[in-house]
């Protein structure tokens, strides 16, 4: 059940992250994020307490992407 839970949270992120990069955060609505996860409104809020809290998640996550990529390999190099 918690892998299902993880997999759901994560599905909302990536849709969420999508949603935001086209439409914005300001024009992306909670009906918007539901229709394209497929989530009922209690089961999108059972995994996030506001759409506030789902663009942290996506911001964090686009962070974390970005940092892989950017530092991907500076620790081998001798003198940077």
């Amino acid at each position: 059940m918690i892998k299902k839970g993880s997999e759901t949270k994560q599905n909302i992120i990536e849709k969420s992250a999508h949603l935001f990069s086209i439409k914005g955060y300001y024009n992306t609505s909670v009906a918007d994020i539901m229709a394209a996860t497929g989530l009922t409104k209690g089961g999108l809020y059972g995994h996030f307490s506001s759409k506030e809290e789902i663009w942290y998640a996506v911001y964090e996550q686009a962070e974390e992407t970005w940092r892989e990529i950017v530092f991907q390999g500076a620790r081998q190099i001798d003198d940077p």
